[in-house]
C-alpha cells in the first residue's frame, strides 16, 4: 500500500473520540435532467452523491473528504479546509452547494477504514446511533431511466444506516 494511503487511513482513524458539529458540502445531481432540471434524487438510488463533503469538527477545525485519482479508479482522502459552506457559491448547473443539516452530528465512536485496490474505498463513522458511510463512486444513468453505482469512482457517495441520508431522516 502506498504510504500516501496509509497517510490518509491514519487521518481518518483519528476522529474517533472527535466530534462533529456539522456538515456541508457540493452535490452532484444524478442528472442533468429530463425536461429541463437536474435530478438530484431518485428512490432506486441508495445513495447522496457529492463532489466532496466538510466536517465541521467542534473544535472548530473543518475536514474535506473528497476523492483522488490513481491510474483508472479513486479513493477517499482527508484534509483541512478553511472554506466555509452558506456563502457566495460559483456552483451550478449539476453542482450545488447544500448545508446537510440531516447527516448525523455528536461524538464519533468508532471509524472504519476499508480498503480495497490499494486505495480507501470506504469509510465508516459511528456518531451516535447512526452510522455514516462514505464511499468513493459514482452514479451513472441508464438509457431507460434507471441508474447504476460503479464503487471507486470520482464521487463521494454518502449513506445513514445502509440507505439515502434524505429517505432517512425520520
Amino acid at each position: 500500500m502506498l504510504p500516501y494511503v496509509q497517510q490518509m487511513i491514519r487521518r481518518f482513524e483519528m476522529f474517533t473520540g472527535g466530534g462533529i458539529a456539522g456538515w456541508s458540502g457540493v452535490e452532484m445531481a444524478l442528472t442533468e435532467g429530463r425536461k429541463g432540471g437536474e435530478m438530484w434524487d431518485d428512490l432506486s438510488v441508495p445513495y447522496l452523491q457529492m463532489f466532496y463533503i466538510d466536517a465541521a469538527m467542534v473544535d472548530g477545525a473543518r475536514i474535506r473528504i473528497s476523492t483522488h485519482q490513481a491510474d483508472d479508479i479513486w479513493g477517499l482522502t482527508v484534509s483541512e479546509t478553511a472554506e466555509k459552506a452558506g456563502g457566495e457559491s460559483d456552483w451550478q448547473g449539476i453542482y450545488r452547494e447544500r448545508v446537510l443539516d440531516y447527516l448525523p452530528c455528536g461524538d464519533i465512536k468508532d471509524v472504519e477504514v476499508a480498503t480495497a485496490n490499494g486505495l480507501i474505498d470506504r469509510v465508516s463513522l459511528s456518531i451516535g446511533s447512526s452510522n455514516l458511510q462514505l464511499s468513493s463512486g459514482e452514479v451513472y444513468p441508464d438509457g431507460d431511466e434507471t441508474f447504476h453505482v460503479v464503487m471507486q469512482d470520482v464521487s463521494v457517495l454518502v449513506q445513514v444506516d445502509d440507505a439515502h441520508p434524505r429517505q432517512n431522516k425520520s
